[in-house]
This record gives structure tokens, sequence and C-alpha cells, in this order.
């Protein structure tokens, strides 16, 4: 890297964000301070449990990624 800073948080606050509310949820700050260091798997795992998100941590994989 060039010393270029990515300030990439912000770009998947808003794609959890956008998922949580195509199902009626909030991300919430509990919810993200959870997420903080986490893997994608992980990062699933607890979206779809502390959001209680109808679908499987795989399937918001895979919007995850087709939203990134």
């Amino acid at each position: 890297m060039d010393g270029l800073l990515i300030e990439s948080e912000t770009v998947y606050d808003k794609i959890i964000g956008d998922i949580a509310r195509e199902y009626g949820k909030e991300y919430t700050i509990e919810t993200k301070l959870k997420i903080l260091g986490t893997t994608e798997k992980g990062t699933a795992n607890v979206a779809v449990t502390m959001m209680q998100l109808p679908i499987s941590p795989e399937d918001f994989l895979v919007t995850y990624k087709e939203k990134s």
C-alpha cells in the first residue's frame, strides 16, 4: 500500500444496515460492537443471531458479499 487509508468500517456498517432493513430489523450499536473485529463468518453469525434475521448465516454472507 502507498499509505492510503481506507475507511472500510463505514462501508461494512452500511451493508449490514441495509441487510437488516430488508428484514425490518435495526443494526444497533450493540450489534456493531459485537461484530467489530470478527471474521466474515463471525460477522454473519452475530448479525443473524442478534438481529434475529430470518435467514441463515450462509445466506447473510451471500448477500453481504454481493453488496460489497
